[in-house]
This record gives structure tokens, sequence and C-alpha cells, in this order.
């Protein structure tokens, strides 16, 4: 399968290298990248400005789609029309409306659509997945917490709500919750109870978040999402259940159960997430549902966002 890489910034290179690193394991290649800025430095795929170009060609058999958030839903619609294959970063879309359009296209087209929540490709994820299918969940706790400014540039687009769609919940929560129900798949309706939303000085998007909830039938949650954080970085979640609690450690890698490790390793120290083991995942899985013809839409992340917004009256 012949691959276009759309959009080839830093995490756009992520793509690049694992999709050149993976190609025995998918049987992706990676044949083409289009970039408005920036020119690969390997020499051995075809580049160009605009991604509408690699559209039109005949040997592209799918996109990945890499670029600023704003931009997904339209370059989407436009591989899907095209008749291409699509895997898009998260978010899909910035708004459900826009998110339908695309999966009702894809079935449309005969095509597979990929929403890529590479968070959710870890194996501590599916050591807890698997401990926890058919528990109850009494409690839920998730705390992300990371110096923002270690990531992304202080005029970065990820600043801009008009771009970016949001700030920490639109992008780290959206990976804290696609690993929320990537574990619990059958996970009952959450109900939005509070939300406290703040803004650092001279940003215009939410640098914290707490957000309370509700599981139907079940109990309650609390979501606490801080990107001016300098401390040592967190990406955890909690799970009570009546008589045993559950971690997952995203950036240990670890998976415990009442303090003792079931998956991953027992020395600490580990201080930033590996994407290249989340995106090798990604791509795999991307390679199946392609081989299978069958779509992965996922949307509850973006709905219970939106959601939050809502609750949380968003003033931007």
């Amino acid at each position: 399968m012949h691959l276009a890489l759309i959009g080839f910034g830093n995490i756009g290179k992520v793509h690049a290298d694992v999709l050149r690193e993976t190609t025995n394991r998918t049987g992706i290649v990676l044949h083409a990248v289009a970039d408005i800025k920036e020119k690969p430095t390997f020499e051995d795929v075809y580049f160009v400005l605009d991604y509408k170009e690699l559209l039109r060609r005949n040997d592209i058999d799918a996109v990945s789609i890499a670029t600023p958030p704003d931009s997904h839903y339209a370059i989407t619609l436009d591989a899907l029309r095209a008749g291409k294959h699509v895997l898009v970063e998260k978010p899909p879309a910035l708004n459900l409306e826009h998110l339908k359009e695309l999966e009702r296209t894809a079935k449309e087209q005969g095509v597979v659509l990929f929403t890529a929540f590479h968070a959710t490709h870890r194996p501590e994820v599916a050591a807890a997945r698997k401990a926890l299918q058919g528990n109850i969940i009494k409690e839920i706790t998730i705390t992300y917490k990371e110096f923002v400014l270690n990531y992304h540039d202080a005029n970065g687009w990820i600043f801009d709500p008009h771009i970016a769609g949001g700030g920490v919940l639109m992008d780290s929560g959206i990976n804290a919750l696609s690993v929320l129900y990537s574990i619990l798949p059958d996970l009952p309706k959450l109900r939005i109870d509070s939300v406290m939303l703040k803004k650092a000085q001279n940003f215009r998007v939410e640098t914290s978040a707490n957000v309370t909830f509700s599981v139907e039938r079940q109990g309650s949650g609390i979501l606490d999402m801080d990107w001016m954080y300098q401390g040592p970085e967190v990406r955890q979640i909690v799970f009570r259940t009546e008589s045993d609690e559950y971690i997952v450690d995203i950036v240990q890698s670890n998976f415990l159960k009442n303090g003792v490790v079931v998956e991953g390793k027992t020395q600490q120290g580990r201080e930033m997430v590996d994407q290249y083991l989340e995106y090798r995942g990604v791509y795999v899985d991307f390679a199946a549902h392609v081989a299978a013809g069958t779509s992965s839409v996922r949307t509850a992340e973006l709905r219970f966002v939106l959601d939050t917004y809502r609750k949380g009256n968003r003033s931007f």
C-alpha cells in the first residue's frame, strides 16, 4: 500500500520515521509527502506543496493527515472523495457534525477512515483492558500534568483556539479520554457534573481543566489536567473497584494492581512518553483495518470535550 503523508511538522516527522521503519511489518510504503513549508531530507519520496496534487495520483492508495486540527475535516473529506483510505490525527474534526459526515463519506466511497488515537497503542493499556473487563468501576481519576512548552513553541498553532479547537482538553484531554475508552470500551455514558477551566497569563486557550463526572449506573470520576506543571510529568489513570485499585501510568509505561506492577518495568525514572512506540501500533492497526475494509471512527472523546466546553461556558 502506497501512502502519502500530508503534513511534515513535528508530529509529521514522527509519522514519517515510523512509516519508514515499519514497512516490512505493515506493508505500507511512504511514497509521497505534502507540506506547505518543509521538505523532507530523505530523497526516496515524491514531494509536493499542494496535497491535492497527491490525491489525483493513481499510485497513492492512502493518506495520513498530520496537519493542524482546523484542516483535518477538509483534507480528510477531499481524500475520501478521491477514493483514498485515510488515517487522520486526533482530533479528527472540531465538531461532531463534520465527523459524522466524514464517516458517512467513507462508507459511500467504499474506503477506510481511521481516526488515530496514538496513546491507546500501549502495552499497559492493553493489560488494563484485559484486567478490568467485567468490573464495575466505582471511581476514575485521570491526571495529566506536563509543561506544554517542552513540546510546543509559545507562538505555535496549538495555542490558537481557531486552529487547535481548544487547549489542554482538546489536545491532552482527548489523549487521556482515548486511553479511558480503550480500556473500558463499554463504559456507560458519562455525565459532566462540574467544570473549571483556567487560562495562564498571555494564553488564548485553557491551560488547566478540572472536570468532575458521573458514570451512569456506576460511580464518579475526576479529570485533572495542567499544561503549566513544571514537576515530573504525570499521565495516569486510576480505577477503583469495590476491592481493588488499578493504575495505568503512561509516563512510566506501567500497569499496577494494588501497587504491584502487572505490566511494564519496575524501574522508575522515565520522563518523556515514547511516541514511536505508540505510532508503530497506530500503523499496524491501520494496515489491519485497510486489509479488512473496516473503518475505525471514534466519537466519544470529542463528544466529551465539546460537552465540557459547553458546560464550562468556554470564553474563547
